[in-house]
């Protein structure tokens, strides 16, 4: 006898979708079951699953944090403290990273003594409070969930992340980072510079790999690297198309990341580190629909990506004399410089 392994239908999935309220569990719904009914063209009935009429939207402020770690890789290279927890814009929380333990000796009396987590405190005031708000028209409406995700959800996701690494790459001065920087003319700039600032690194403690050593540099430096002869073969045996992904192979122990909108001031051309370097942490908004309970009109949901642990609140509301549905994300967020040592500048000369 054969027995045919069978997956719900996509209006159940939606459904199930549409209905569950922790955003955990919802977003492992997402990947598990949506994602790839859409990589496969599976029709999604929106209209018959959408009784709320939240679905469409939540789906694509699904797609907008998923995309962060693609548009910003450096969101994942850093420390991070993302919760779904509510806040206060101006509250600073304590948050931490990680330093290196202590190797203990064994006891044959005793056996093993405790060795305690070790951290280090990191205050970081969340003063950020962003939003980014996309309004959709009937005619936007009706079109496809392809397209609501094709042109929308990109958007969306870029505008929010460029802001919050905007506000992260503002760290990057010499008085957060007092380490002489390391300068380099771009046209002398590849490899050897940046086995220079892995020496500069080592020499400081900062542990090495590209789990947890990244670097970030501008365009121009960033494509004078990717013209490195021995980069390009790597590139070539392990995946020729990773070097058009703004994500070169790890070089030297560093993840090395493509930071357009790195500042360039005092001729800043690249910032190298370790996650201990900087420390973003997030919060929700309040939710302000609960003040009088029954007199708000619209929905209001938490939606979070389970790889980046980035939470945001969303707001739906539609627009009745305008025929529109307006739909916004939003968060409390900070930035904080962490060790000075675990950071290197590097400056154009």
């Amino acid at each position: 006898m054969r027995f045919a392994l069978l997956r719900s239908s996509s209006l159940t999935v939606l459904n199930a979708f549409s209905a569950e309220r922790d955003p955990l569990k919802r977003a492992e719904m997402y990947f598990k079951e949506i994602k790839p009914r859409l990589a496969e063209g599976d029709p999604l009935p929106l209209r018959a699953a959408n009784n709320l009429g939240t679905l469409a939207g939540t789906l694509v402020t699904q797609r907008t944090l998923e995309l962060l770690k693609l548009s910003f890789p450096v969101l994942s290279s850093i420390s991070t403290d993302f919760s779904d927890q509510q806040s206060r814009l101006n509250q600073t929380i304590d948050s931490r990273i990680i330093t290196l333990p202590v190797v203990q000796d064994y006891d044959p009396v005793n056996g093993w003594p405790d060795s305690d987590a070790v951290t280090t405190d990191v205050p970081v005031t969340l003063n950020k409070q962003k939003g980014v708000s996309i309004t959709f028209t009937s005619d936007t409406l009706s079109s496809t969930v392809r397209r609501l995700f094709d042109e929308f959800g990109p958007a969306q996701a870029y505008a929010l992340a460029k802001q919050m690494v905007d506000d992260l790459y503002a760290l990057f001065i010499g008085a957060n980072f007092t380490q002489a920087a390391i300068a380099s003319a771009q046209i002398d700039f590849g490899r050897p510079t940046l086995i220079d600032v892995g020496v500069a690194l080592d020499n400081r403690g900062v542990p090495d790999g590209a789990m947890n050593r990244f670097a970030l540099f501008n365009s121009a430096y960033f494509g004078q690297l990717k013209k490195d002869s021995a980069i390009v073969t790597l590139a070539a045996f392990q995946d020729k198309q990773i070097i058009e992904q703004g994500v070169l192979p790890d070089v030297e122990g560093f993840r090395v990341i493509k930071a357009v909108n790195l500042p360039g001031t005092a001729n800043l051309v690249g910032f190298a580190g370790s996650k201990s370097a900087a420390l973003m942490a997030s919060r929700l908004d309040s939710d302000y629909t609960t003040i009088l309970p029954g007199a708000s009109y619209g929905n209001v949901t938490t939606v979070t990506d389970p790889d980046l642990g980035l939470s945001v609140l969303q707001v739906q509301y539609t627009n009745h004399q305008k025929a529109s549905a307006t739909q916004r994300i939003s968060l409390l967020y900070g930035v904080a410089k962490g060790q000075d040592k675990a950071g290197q500048l590097i400056k154009s000369v």
